[in-house]
């Protein structure tokens, strides 16, 4: 079943929140199962790599709990930048263990 997007404001919002509590939960009915992330280091695609990605990154997963300790997530800027894209300035902050 496909769905049609939500409006780009509904997204932002959702963002926002997911931010505050660095995605958990990630509120995954407000994205498209082809949901596309990029940044300098990493591009995923599909809301399970997305899904994947945040759970090692805040130490939810085997992976995340091996290798990072105290990770937070700041957000900095959500902003609408064409017809159907969101760019989010965020700062990640984790220990290596």
């Amino acid at each position: 079943v496909t769905r049609e997007a939500l409006p780009v404001e509904d997204v932002m919002q959702c963002l926002r929140r997911e931010y505050i509590s660095f995605f958990d939960p990630l509120e995954a009915d407000k994205y498209l199962s082809d949901v596309t992330f990029n940044d300098p280091l990493t591009s995923l695609s599909g809301l399970d790599a997305y899904r994947a990605n945040v759970d090692m990154l805040a130490g939810r997963n085997f992976f995340g709990k091996l290798l990072f300790d105290d990770a937070a997530i700041a957000l900095h800027d959500v902003r609408k930048t064409d017809k159907n894209k969101i760019r989010t300035r965020w700062t990640l902050r984790f220990t290596f263990i």
